[in-house]
């Protein structure tokens, strides 16, 4: 467990982290400057899941992290000018956050423009053998 932001625990599970997620890579390491997150562990995901980085580094597959200018009858236009055909374009641009659950989740920091509840802040776990399933 990597439970307290900054500990050493914390930093070291950054580092294997880190480490798994280059030699998932190794095939394409270029791609680990794009793909590497800035938070530390627990503030979202910890690593991507099996399969998702080896997909990434197949002969394949290109990963393009430019922005797209053009899209075109059979490819893109990146941010360079360059034009790629492409069988698929499959765009990483975030989750949907518009969900509200039916009682209030707080932290320990008050939140600007949200008045706090009288609701202590939820301390959540995990449950063995699931996903994003927590208790």
């Amino acid at each position: 467990m990597v439970p307290m932001r900054g500990s050493h625990a914390q930093q070291e599970a950054r580092k294997d982290f880190t480490q798994s997620m280059h030699n998932r890579l190794s095939k394409k390491p270029n791609i680990a400057d794009h793909l590497l997150p800035e938070f530390p562990p627990l503030c979202k995901r910890l690593t991507p899941g099996p399969g998702y980085l080896e997909a990434l580094t197949a002969e394949n597959v290109s990963v393009i992290p430019k922005s797209i200018a053009k899209v075109t009858s059979n490819g893109i236009v990146d941010g360079d000018g360059t034009h790629r055909e492409v069988d698929a374009i499959v765009c990483a641009t975030g989750f949907d956050t518009s969900f509200q659950n039916r009682f209030p989740i707080e932290g320990f920091t008050p939140q600007p423009n949200k008045p706090p509840t009288e609701h202590p802040p939820y301390i959540l776990t995990t449950a063995r053998d699931t996903e994003k399933c927590l208790i």
